[in-house]
């Protein structure tokens, strides 16, 4: 399946299986529409699906000639990406040196909740370019005689803000050899790679930055019966490093990535031995993959007090984006799940919560999902919903009742503003 010049389409419970190719494609080639920007994908999902025993790979997301990474056009641009949910394996039957999914020169791409296992190569992958077509490029490369055929570019490239949320990779790394289970490439401003589980990777890397890797943020995941845990490939490589790796949980405390050095801000990681995994990797390990395919209600959630709905303003995927009261209008930045892991999901991978805050007046908002307790919510017999976490009520500010009112947590006290109903 081959997506071009398209937006807002969604693949949903569907089997790519037993091809005798990749399975799925999104804007991977400029001329693969007559209108010439067939590398334009936006607003494109895969989710609840099974991508399996293919000869190749699962998902390439973005191409990698120059007008991916700086389109002449730029409605060439690949953005707004979400593979969520899918269950990926035994791929690489005849081509091996093949992952889950990769997304190379992509603008804003969620990878969530999936779980990917029984690999010959690396899991999961970001970035392409071994940096060759960041600004200023690689003089690794020009020694080569890359520029003899290319520019050396010195604007970015429309790689920013590929996030790796909550998978479950395991068993990878069965056959090939230098990957690992995240493997990234070039530069990635505002990446992020979280609460993900890495289990087996026949002795190969946990995280692997390989040539050119840059901005990449890395924390909050537990790399178990890994290799190296964290290693960043500096042989040869250049204009890399601006690595923030943090608050990790690893059975081995083998690593190069080194806190000052190149930028990097590496702390709080912490090496576990017998698998004896703390409170916070277990809520990891038990929340990353497929999550329960049916909420126990979905709809709007509409205050007691004022008859308006449980709104993200503008339809924002931002975040940090606070929650607030709009007139009901049936958008999907106002459909909510409630799933049985007590989330209060919005677009399908966004999550309401309070980011560990426990006050009164902490800002309800949505963050991707990561199955911590702070993005855990009970809906009362009383009408109230009360953070797992916190025990407070969700309130709207002040007892607001116009569009625009802020929603926060508060001590609960009956008040109508922290009233609430889940309707169609």
């Amino acid at each position: 399946m081959q997506v071009s010049a398209a937006n807002t389409i969604t693949f949903s419970d569907s089997q790519f299986v037993n091809l005798g190719q990749t399975a799925v494609g999104i804007g991977n080639d400029a001329n693969a529409h007559a209108s010439g920007v067939g590398l334009g994908a936006s607003n494109i999902a895969v989710t609840r699906s099974e991508i399996a025993r293919n000869a190749a790979g699962g998902i390439v997301v973005g191409g990698v000639r120059a007008d991916a990474h700086h389109p002449s056009d730029q409605r060439m641009v690949n953005r707004d990406i979400t593979i969520s949910n899918n269950r990926i394996h035994d791929l690489g039957v005849d081509h091996r040196g093949v992952v889950s999914v990769l997304n190379t020169y992509v603008t804003n791409a969620t990878v969530s909740h999936n779980e990917v296992y029984n690999l010959p190569y690396t899991g999961m992958s970001i970035g392409y370019g071994w940096g060759a077509n960041e600004p200023g490029g690689s003089t690794n490369y020009a020694n080569r005689g890359l520029y003899n055929f290319q520019p050396r570019y010195t604007t970015a490239t429309t790689a920013s803000n590929n996030r790796l949320i909550g998978n479950y990779v395991h068993d990878v790394m069965q056959q090939m050899t230098d990957g690992g289970c995240i493997y990234t490439l070039s530069w990635n401003p505002s990446a992020v790679i979280s609460d993900n589980y890495c289990l087996r990777t026949n002795g190969w890397f946990g995280q692997y930055f390989d040539e050119g890797s840059k901005f990449y943020t890395v924390r909050n995941n537990v790399f178990s019966a890994v290799g190296t845990w964290a290693t960043a490939n500096y042989f040869g490589g250049e204009n890399m490093g601006n690595f923030t790796v943090t608050n990790n949980w690893a059975s081995n405390g083998n690593t190069n990535v080194v806190n000052g050095d190149r930028g990097n801000v590496v702390n709080g990681n912490v090496t576990v031995t017998n698998n004896n995994w703390p409170a916070g990797a277990q809520s990891v390990i038990a929340a990353a993959g497929v999550q329960a395919s049916t909420g126990t209600q979905t709809g709007t959630v509409v205050g007691g007090q004022s008859g308006r709905c449980l709104d993200i303003n503008n339809n924002s995927t931002v975040n940090g984006t606070q929650a607030q009261l709009w007139d009901c209008n049936g958008g999907a930045n106002q459909r909510w799940t409630y799933t049985s892991s007590k989330q209060l999901m919005v677009y399908g991978n966004k999550c309401l919560g309070t980011n560990g805050g426990t006050s009164n007046g902490t800002t309800a908002a949505i963050w991707d999902c990561n199955g911590q307790t702070s993005q855990q919510w009970n809906l009362n017999a009383t009408g109230t919903i009360t953070g797992v976490e916190s025990g407070l009520c969700l309130d709207a500010n002040g007892a607001g009742t116009a569009n625009g009112t802020k929603i926060i947590t508060w001590s609960c006290n009956s008040g109508a503003n922290q009233q609430w109903s889940l309707g169609s």
